[in-house]
């Protein structure tokens, strides 16, 4: 029977706990959340109740939260202990979108045709 919880250090009732807590002790309304993440008002009730955010939305409702992802996933360290951290050593990159040919050697992006 396979784990439908592949995070099963993580107590889902404690992150809804954490999460919780940590709104209220910041003063920010559930809509409050949702906007901030991008998410809608259902997402944050589900993750209030217990849902574990995905990917990209942990992370934006860390930010959100000014908590570091340790301790509001897992319950590890402190609220704001490794927030600072957490983000050392990352760089924003564009993103673009491109095709490329080994043929010829030519490079597009946005409908422009660079020839290598």
């Amino acid at each position: 029977m396979e784990d439908k919880n592949r995070f099963s250090f993580i107590s889902t009732q404690g992150f809804a706990e954490r999460l919780r807590r940590r709104r209220l002790g910041l003063g920010l309304r559930k809509q409050d959340l949702a906007a901030q993440v991008g998410v809608s008002l259902t997402t944050i009730q589900q993750y209030e109740n217990g849902q574990l955010p995905k990917g990209e939305f942990a992370v934006r409702l860390g930010a959100a939260l000014r908590c570091s992802l340790d301790w509001l996933l897992a319950g590890q360290g402190n609220v704001e202990g490794a927030l600072q951290d957490q983000w050392a050593g990352l760089v924003m990159v564009p993103m673009v979108e491109a095709r490329l040919s080994a043929g010829t050697g030519s490079f597009e992006t946005s409908g422009d045709v660079v020839h290598l």
